[in-house]
């Protein structure tokens, strides 16, 4: 019989994969982050950096970027040749193929040559994870791995749960394993990487490292919580807001930012967690309007999702379900019992299969110029012109506001929206990031060609 891992599939993480399809869904082919070498460049150094901090290399950002120029630089020799390593073993990833045990033992003899003598084999002897010193998980025993690991790749080979989801859940059953007697963690995150860029070819330049990094004491409670139940939810979870996040300011940057908001959205992920934050970590926003359930995703990565989520075979909504396309109510992967709706559009599937036949409902628009012209708007109506989600509207909003570019004056009913600085008005406060203000074509007609 096949393994199947232990794993039970929730609302929230159904409405997080529905999240990171969509904001999958809006990063531009022709932009920076799918075609910018520089930004790459920048991107793997980052990666790197987090993923070896994590394990307790102490080099910094700058000497990583000296190391990976190939200069000289002064530093603890074992630490220099992790980040040598590493360099290394990302550089494989458009050549490895992320179902074969071989390549995995490969990958990892990179990582950890000349650090270990079991580099590229599975270890002889039991081992643990620990946080500091606390014992957070102790590995399968070594004589099972090499039966335990056949059983993971297989599963990862024939299942039929969406990749996003299936990435998650391996790197769990990675890190329970621990096949190897070290360069588990980095060779983990490495594989992940490989998964999600076998997804989505751009996400092999994904900093999910250096988010996870920002939060490492949630990254071993989340693993220790998944432990503890014998099953990976609570580490999915984890896994799947960090990938959010990380991906959630390439994806705005590439539709309506600068190099500037760039790096104020690559600040929100914290600090959205701050005061006024609900229990989710989305920054409050002062929005006009009452609380309507958020919608499912308008892209093409999410539509994927969506049909994958509810069938199997994706061509559409099962009847089963209870529900079909054109119905006046609907079923959500976020279900909350309610119908899904933004400002009144209340059948999503309708949307979606509109959109997929080329009908297009929206049109993508700068969140700027639209409260401009629009004082009184709203952030459901936003979300429907820019063919996104609520949650991500918000997003966008949140992140003008603490830029200081948009204003909320007077109450939430009768105050107004005071546009101060327009998106074009505003220099890039990093050379290395040559952003600019995208052209605002539509989602579909983008993915499509």
């Amino acid at each position: 019989m096949t393994y199947q891992p232990p794993f039970e599939d929730n609302a929230k993480i159904d409405s997080l994969c529905m999240e990171i399809a969509e904001l999958v869904g809006m990063v531009r082919p022709q932009g920076d982050f799918a075609r910018s070498p520089k930004l790459h460049r920048k991107l793997r150094i980052k990666t790197i950096h987090s993923s070896l901090l994590i394990e307790g290399n102490s080099l910094d950002e700058l000497a990583v970027t000296a190391i990976i120029s190939g200069k000289r630089v002064l530093g603890n020799a074992k630490d220099i040749r992790e980040v040598e390593n590493a360099q290394r073993a990302y550089s494989l990833i458009p050549k490895l193929d992320p179902y074969s045990i071989d390549d995995l033992l490969k990958a990892h003899k990179v990582m950890m040559d000349g650090m270990i003598p079991e580099a590229g084999m599975f270890r002889s002897g039991n081992v643990g994870v620990f946080d500091g010193d606390v014992l957070v998980h102790a590995g399968t025993p070594a004589a099972y791995v090499p039966e335990v690991m056949a059983d993971i790749f297989g599963w990862l080979r024939s299942t039929k749960v969406h990749p996003l989801l299936a990435s998650c859940i391996f790197h769990f059953e990675f890190e329970f394993c621990h096949p190897f007697s070290d360069g588990n963690g980095r060779t983990g995150r490495l594989w992940h990487t490989l998964l999600l860029s076998k997804w989505r070819s751009v996400l092999a330049w994904l900093p999910v490292e250096s988010t996870i990094r920002e939060r490492q004491a949630g990254y071993y409670q989340a693993l220790a919580r998944s432990n503890a139940r014998g099953s990976s939810e609570a580490f999915v979870e984890f896994m799947l807001e960090a990938i959010r996040d990380a991906i959630l300011p390439f994806a705005l940057s590439d539709e309506i930012a600068t190099g500037d908001d760039l790096l104020i959205l690559g600040n929100l992920n914290d600090d959205s967690r701050g005061a006024g934050a609900d229990d989710e970590g989305n920054a409050a926003v002062d929005t006009g309007e009452e609380s309507t359930t958020s919608s499912v995703s308008v892209t093409k990565a999410s539509y994927e999702y969506f049909l994958h989520r509810f069938d199997g075979d994706g061509i559409g909504l099962r009847d089963g379900d209870g529900y079909r396309d054109g119905d006046s109510r609907e079923k959500s992967s976020c279900d909350t019992g309610a119908p899904a709706k933004i400002d009144g559009i209340s059948s999503q599937t309708a949307k979606l299969a509109a959109e997929m036949r080329g009908v297009n409902s929206s049109t993508v628009i700068d969140p700027l110029e639209y409260f401009k012209n629009n004082p009184k708007g709203t952030i459901g109506e936003l979300a429907v012109l820019m063919g996104c989600s609520k949650r991500t509207a918000e997003r966008v909003v949140a992140a003008l506001k603490d830029s200081g570019r948009l204003e909320r004056r007077g109450s939430a009913r009768g105050g107004a929206w005071v546009v101060t600085q327009l998106a074009n008005a505003t220099a890039p406060i990093e050379d290395e990031v040559d952003g600019s203000i995208a052209e605002h074509a539509d989602v579909f007609d983008e993915l499509s060609k």
